[in-house]
């Protein structure tokens, strides 16, 4: 079997591990400069040796070590990305939704921000490399820190108050709500006047109705007015006396007057 198809993995001092990658897998990322911290090497992923105890992987990172231009132009590629994300909010940075928690801003956090962190940059990188990755890690840590900020601002403002509502069994207002740019004068509320009791008619007296077999005192005689000299005056008649209460008849009223008139 050629040393091309075997697998290879390689460690770092912080216990990381890649592979199996075949060796120009291997040379690629050599020559992007990841692997500047690999210190261990291995055949099958269970016994390690140091890199310079397999030849192959040795010379790969003899001859696939990248030169300082490459780095340079990695450097610049970095900070141009850098550059198209200094305009943007929160979470289009990290490339979460508007409405992500906040534990899904912070998990998008450290998962970018662990390739540019201080403490797992290799110290023999390129200057210009290291430079820029410093400043893509402060970069993210301020972002962070302004969803934070916003999260934390949005917990603790006081809810908006409910909208009013009609009181359809309270007391109406006394004075009409006043328009924006506009004072309205206050209007008393009505008093309200006591009304007079309506008058009561007088009460109607019904005379008694006699009872059949009883006397009734006569109504007395009507006395004429006493005629000026000179004037005419037409006598006046005397009242009919009224009917015996008993009588049943015309005769019987008839003898009932002339009686009266005789007594």
């Amino acid at each position: 079997m050629s040393a091309s198809a075997v697998g290879y993995w390689v460690g770092d001092s912080l216990g990381r591990v890649l592979g199996p990658l075949q060796l120009q897998a291997f040379r690629e990322l050599i020559a992007s400069g990841r692997l500047k911290t690999a210190v261990r090497a291995s055949r099958d992923g269970t016994n390690w040796v140091a890199l310079q105890d397999l030849p192959e992987v040795r010379d790969l990172f003899t001859t696939a070590a990248p030169t300082p231009s490459v780095e340079s132009q990695q450097a610049e590629r970095l900070r141009n990305q850098l550059r198209g994300l200094l305009h943007l909010p929160p979470h289009e940075v990290f490339g979460l939704k508007p409405q992500a928690s906040l534990d899904e801003f912070r998990i998008a956090f450290f998962r970018m921000a662990k390739r540019f962190s201080p403490e797992h940059l290799s110290p023999d990188l390129h200057p210009e490399l290291r430079k820029v990755s410093v400043e893509i890690f402060d970069f993210l840590s301020r972002r962070i820190r302004e969803a934070e900020t916003l999260f934390l601002q949005g917990a603790t403002q006081p809810p908006a108050p409910p909208p009013p509502r009609l009181d359809m069994a309270g007391a109406l207002p006394t004075a009409p709500l006043p328009l924006s740019g506009s004072a309205v004068t206050a209007r008393p509320p009505p008093v309200m006047t006591p009304q007079a009791a309506p008058a009561r008619p007088p009460p109607v007296v019904i005379p008694p109705t006699p009872v059949p077999g009883s006397l009734t005192r006569p109504p007395p005689a009507v006395i004429p007015p006493t005629p000026v000299p000179g004037t005419l005056t037409r006598p006046v008649p005397p009242p009919a006396p009224p009917a015996a209460p008993w009588a049943s008849s015309p005769a019987e009223a008839g003898a009932a007057r002339a009686a009266a008139r005789a007594a």
